[in-house]
């Protein structure tokens, strides 16, 4: 009953701890031994670790100071996952420690060590032009009012009313332009219900 209750309570930990997300075909995993060293590197933490200036990590320790990790210690110690993000030699990268056993001083830990540089910058030219776009319908939006507002001045000022009618048929034209942009530019994905556009 005991072993179950167990197993019932890494099973909740683990589906709830985003440390504990699959694995992807970069990710670097490395041992961590009781003494804080590197025992094992597959082929992709290997080569993350020479582009740092780290061409063979078997035997290092995670706490030198060529590594300098210590949230390693920190979850052998507590025996809790634990992730964070860290710049070395122009390189964002991403490391996970889960640790062998969920108890404190847990005896040895698996690492992975992944290389996010380009997915950030990726991240955030997508924010740039996110911004962009969104000044872009900002000014449409502004000049599409302008333009109706010197046709009302227009029409206010003419004496003929055929000139007023075509005017108001025109700004009427702007202002259903600026209404659908105005319905598009909200829209968060490719589809539009046409029905509440028109």
């Amino acid at each position: 009953d005991t072993a179950m209750t167990l197993m019932l309570n890494y099973e909740q930990r683990f589906s709830s701890d985003s440390n504990y997300k699959r694995l992807t075909p970069s990710d670097g995993v490395m041992l961590i031994d009781p003494r804080r060293a590197i025992v094992g590197a597959n082929n992709n933490a290997r080569h993350i670790l020479s582009l740092i200036g780290i061409p063979n990590p078997i035997g290092l320790r995670v706490n030198s100071g060529r590594l300098n990790w210590p949230l390693v210690g920190m979850v052998l110690k507590a025996g809790q996952a634990e992730s964070k993000e860290l710049r070395k030699q122009g390189l964002l990268l991403s490391l996970r420690v889960l640790p062998s056993s969920p108890r404190p001083d847990a005896g040895s830990a698996i690492l992975i060590l992944t290389d996010i540089t380009e997915l950030k910058k990726k991240e955030e030219e997508l924010l740039v032009k996110a911004a962009v776009i969104k000044e872009i319908h900002h000014r449409v939006k502004n000049n599409l009012q302008m333009i109706s507002s010197l046709l009302r001045l227009q029409k206010r000022r003419t004496k003929e009313e055929k000139v007023k009618d075509v005017l108001e048929d025109v700004i009427g034209r702007i202002n259903s332009i600026a209404l659908v942009h105005e319905a598009l530019s909200q829209q968060e994905n490719d589809r539009v219900n046409v029905a509440e556009v028109a």
